[in-house]
């Protein structure tokens, strides 16, 4: 039993509000429901709602040290001190909490009066404010108090003191939690990094096994649900004929989250990942690689499951011995991992020597640099970093910069860090974890997500991350692209670039060439930009910095004309090398956002091209003049 208020007490107070937010509504995995995740992920249902005990924190505690009120300060300071605490509870002959008494408060008692703290009794010396709670009130409810005081008194029916939770007590609660959590998320993600390894084809398309594997189970969650409703009308004498198909559909995808279409890889359960983990059809060559019975691993992952439900459910503390568990199935999966991946994984392209970007001019912007051939028909728009971007957009510019055709690329650790400019996180190292694909928690995760790569394994033995494209984003782009350039074509009066060719990686495309007669030395684009945007923008590039410079200045000193004609406040950028000058519109737009938004991107898209190269086809034939 903790009741210290040392800097490490402020700390964990400090970090409650976290510790809160990670916990108070977990993303769970319950058995009931097969669609509900683990801490970061998606959870059908929304918040958690189950309310937990705040009993769970003063478990097997022996009563609690307190004092009465007509008691001296002197002695409720020897008792501080012999049991290292720097707060007691007050109560009265009853054992009914009157208050609290602290080191701050009995300072600020001898301060104000002018005296000895000695001399003063318990009741002089009150703490401001204090609070209770029973040991049946909903934990979290406690955590909200314990952001604004260091303690709270807990009291049973008879409102009588039976035990004291500090922040600090909640926080190591918690901490031992979410450490038990990590580790499950460790085994759930090497599982992963198996099933992809063993699975997945060198185009990464999911074997016949996964992809029937997945309807399989859509298909019988779907027919139960069908079932359980049929039954219920049944039984209610209701006749079961008058169900209408879509509206049960949309009740039972909003309810429990079963939906007609086939189920994504990322949305399986802990059960089902096990299942594939151990199918029958990898299994001859896993069991050479682990030498273990494939029933002795399914007793160990079952635990493991059974332990996670445990911790995410809050049924009490897991034991050392279920913590043990953990770890050694954790640690097992990771010492097999390396022969796992070259069993099955085909060998990545080994990437270029990775240039350190200390080695750059910390004084300009970091960018891509677009093939300056005059062919290249693909670009990406606003591929620079500003000073507010995370150092790991520059991982996600790096993995824009692969070559079509390369689906794979691996790096080493030290790789990754000398790309970020910096160390990685110790967590990076220690926990598979720090590498999923989960934006929910992980910021960092956003940027390779966005560039349109996921992680397909991590070696944490060799310190090798391997990210894989995202097929189905670049599909979905791609046809996008398709469908805004047919759109722009039917509505344009300019003279549409002929259909481009999507480059993978790449999330834009130059529309034409400007001016429209004479030498072209401008392009306008579309495309996705970072930070879920789309842009539209004209690059100003004569391969010549001079010229650009001139260019650019013209337009520049039009720039309110140029503005008040095409609608909207414009982005004026420029990049020093390569010598590129842009000027652009952008708007919030993602290639996962619906088929309405995408849709009205589309149409806003066509008519920013049709407005900005009305507004700049004659101000940059006559900037060339000029120049």
């Amino acid at each position: 039993m903790r009741y210290r208020l040392s800097g490490l007490d402020r700390v964990a107070q400090a970090g409650i509000r976290h510790l809160h937010k990670l916990v108070c509504y977990p993303h769970l995995d319950a058995d009931a429901n097969p669609h509900s995740r683990i801490v970061g992920r998606t959870f059908s249902k929304g918040v958690l709602s189950m309310p937990f005990p705040v009993s769970e924190l003063i478990k097997d505690r022996g009563k609690p040290v307190s004092v009465l009120p007509d008691e001296s300060v002197l002695a409720a300071r020897e008792l501080m001190v012999a049991h290292d605490f720097s707060q007691l509870p007050i109560v009265d002959d009853d054992g009914v909490p009157l208050g609290m008494i602290t080191s701050d408060s009995i300072l600020a008692a001898a301060g104000a009066l002018g005296v000895s703290a000695d001399i003063l009794r318990v009741s002089d010396a009150k703490a401001p404010r204090y609070a209770t709670h029973g040991i049946e009130d909903d934990l979290f409810r406690m955590l909200d108090d314990l952001q604004a005081i260091y303690a709270v008194l807990i009291v049973d029916d008879m409102r009588k003191l039976v035990g004291i939770v500090t922040s600090y007590d909640a926080a190591e609660y918690f901490r031992r939690r979410a450490q038990d959590m990590m580790v499950i998320e460790d085994i759930e993600n090497y599982m992963r990094d198996c099933i992809r390894a063993a699975f997945l084809d060198d185009h990464g398309k999911w074997s016949t096994v996964v992809t029937k594997f997945m309807e399989d189970k859509r298909q019988n969650l779907w027919l139960k649900s069908q079932s359980a409703l049929h039954d219920y009308l049944v039984a209610t004498g209701v006749e079961p004929s008058t169900i209408r198909p879509n509206l049960m559909e949309e009740v039972l995808t909003k309810h429990i989250g079963v939906e007609r279409t086939a189920r994504s890889f990322d949305g399986l359960t802990f059960d089902e990942y096990k299942e594939l983990f151990l199918h029958q059809s990898k299994w001859p060559q896993l069991e050479s690689i682990f030498g273990i019975k494939r029933p002795a691993l399914l007793t160990l992952l079952n635990n493991v499951r059974d332990t996670r439900n445990q911790l995410a459910h809050f049924r009490g503390e897991i034991s050392a011995r279920q913590s043990q568990h953990l770890q050694y199935c954790r640690d097992l999966l990771q010492d097999r991992q390396s022969a796992v991946l070259a069993a099955f994984l085909p060998v990545p392209t080994t990437p270029p020597p990775v240039k350190n970007a200390t080695e750059q001019d910390a004084t300009k912007t970091v960018e891509v640099e677009e093939p300056d051939d005059g062919k290249s028909e693909v670009g990406s728009p606003r591929e620079i970093l500003g000073p507010d971007d995370s150092r790991y957009a520059r991982l996600a510019l790096r993995l824009m910069k692969v070559p079509r055709g390369q689906d794979l690329l691996e790096l080493g650790f030290q790789d990754v860090e000398t790309i970020i400019d910096g160390p990685l996180p110790p967590y990076a190292r220690e926990h598979r974890s720090w590498w999923s694909d989960d934006t929910s928690s992980l910021a960092h995760a956003r940027e390779w997500l966005d560039a349109g790569w996921y992680v397909s394994v991590v070696d944490m033995t060799r310190q090798i991350v391997v990210f894989a494209r995202n097929k189905e984003r670049e599909q979905a782009i791609d046809q996008f692209i398709i469908e805004l350039l047919e759109l722009l074509r039917s509505s344009a009066s300019f003279t549409v670039m002929p259909r481009p060719t999507l480059v993978p990686g790449r999330t834009a495309v130059f529309i034409a060439g400007l001016p429209e007669r004479g030498l072209r030395v401008a392009r306008l684009a579309a495309g996705f930009a970072r930070n879920g945007q789309f842009a539209v923008d004209l690059s100003i590039s004569t391969g010549d910095l001079e010229k650009n410079q001139r260019i650019y200045n013209a337009l520049a000193m039009a720039k309110g004309e140029i503005e008040t004609e095409v609608g909207e406040v414009l982005s004026w950028e420029r990049r020093e090398s390569p010598p590129v000058f842009l000027v652009g519109m952008y708007r919030d737009g993602a290639i996962t956002d619906n088929e309405e938004k995408l849709a009205d991107l589309r149409r806003w898209a066509v008519d920013a091209l049709i407005r900005m190269h009305k507004a700049m086809d004659s101000r940059i034939a006559e900037a060339i003049k000029a120049v």
